[in-house]
């Protein structure tokens, strides 16, 4: 699957350019080859991160190395993003399968699941876990690793402080190979979001790894004719669905 480049709303590239950017979601996923086999290379995940960090100024990662093995077990987790805030991390399930792993470079788990820089990183199992921002962000990306093996669908829901809600559904992951690994990013900086909501539809049966997570600002981009109609050429795609909704 090569990266794609997804504004919420795609077949507005058709129509005379608007004043405000869309929101734009950055995604590439590389396929399993089993749960005993790390991927030495992941070639559309990354050109995915790339992109969205070429789109973002002052981005800093949480990549999970200053926990100890097993934190967030039935606490949660306090993330740290410096000048950007602080973010809360709770599962559902009061966090009985959310916490931070290790695992030896050049393995796996055994069942699919490694980190993508050093050696930790978060895997949980719950049906929905929640980042909650100390103050809203216009940009969030992650790795997912081992997403869908065991039959999970993985979506996304992204909250705005005015109580609008955005749906999004990686439909590529279901009952993919074990030790696939995607990024997933958001850049929206018309319409800054204070949390984002993960789902798991076969929640204690498949789990889901994540590594670094990264949130920043977004870096103005001029908004031009020939600037969007470029993107078609990248190849414009709806992945799963995207809806929005007022949060009751």
């Amino acid at each position: 699957m090569k990266m794609r480049i997804l504004p919420a709303l795609a077949c507005t590239l058709l129509l005379p350019i608007a004043a405000h950017a869309a929101p734009l979601v950055l995604y590439g996923h590389d396929r399993g080859l089993g749960e005993q086999v790390r991927l030495t290379t992941t070639a559309n995940a990354d050109a995915a991160r790339d992109a969205f960090l070429a789109r973002l100024d002052d981005a800093i990662t949480e990549d999970f190395e200053r926990f100890r093995e097993y934190a967030g077990y039935q606490t949660g987790l306090s993330l740290d993003f410096g000048a950007l805030g602080t973010s809360t991390l709770q599962s559902t399930d009061n966090n009985k399968s959310l916490w931070v792993d290790a695992v030896a470079l050049g393995t796996t788990n055994t069942k699919g699941r490694y980190a993508i820089s050093g050696l930790n990183y978060l895997q949980v199992s719950s049906s929905h876990f929640q980042l909650n921002f100390s103050q809203p962000v216009s940009a969030f990306g992650f790795y997912g690793i081992d997403i869908g093996d065991f039959s999970g669908r993985f979506t996304l829901e992204v909250f705005r402080p005015n109580g609008v809600s955005t749906s999004y559904s990686l439909d590529d992951t279901y009952r993919s190979p074990g030790g696939g690994v995607l990024y997933w990013g958001l850049i929206d900086a018309e319409n800054p979001f204070s949390s984002i909501r993960f789902g798991n539809s076969n929640s204690g049966t498949d789990w889901f790894g994540f590594d670094d997570m990264t949130i920043a600002n977004a870096k103005p981009q001029p908004v031009s004719e020939p600037g969007a109609l470029g993107l078609l050429g990248l190849g414009v795609a709806v992945l799963g669905f995207t809806r929005r909704r007022k949060v009751a």
